[in-house]
């Protein structure tokens, strides 16, 4: 399954632009950094068989299910995954 989890970020921009280029920077650049700061910091992906990995654990007993791997993916990745199923 694939969930979505928003993050919010707030960018002021000065002077004259064009929205497309300022989505794709935003897509590019900001996603980007984002996504490696939750995967340096945050040790993803999480995985319940890890006895270590106490996210995992916490993870299976809130949702109360057997196992449970969590990983993050990309825009990208979720819709080829998303549109593979239709």
């Amino acid at each position: 399954m694939i969930y979505k989890i928003p993050i919010y970020v707030e960018i002021e921009v000065e002077g004259d632009f064009e929205p497309a280029n300022l989505n794709a920077a935003v897509d590019i650049i900001i996603t980007r950094k984002i996504l490696t700061v939750l995967n340096e910091s945050g040790g993803f992906p999480h995985s319940s068989s890890d006895i270590f990995d106490q996210v995992g654990i916490d993870f299976v007993k809130a949702a109360k299910v057997k196992q449970a791997k969590i990983k993050l993916i990309n825009r990208s990745i979720a819709m080829k995954k998303i549109s593979s199923r239709e």
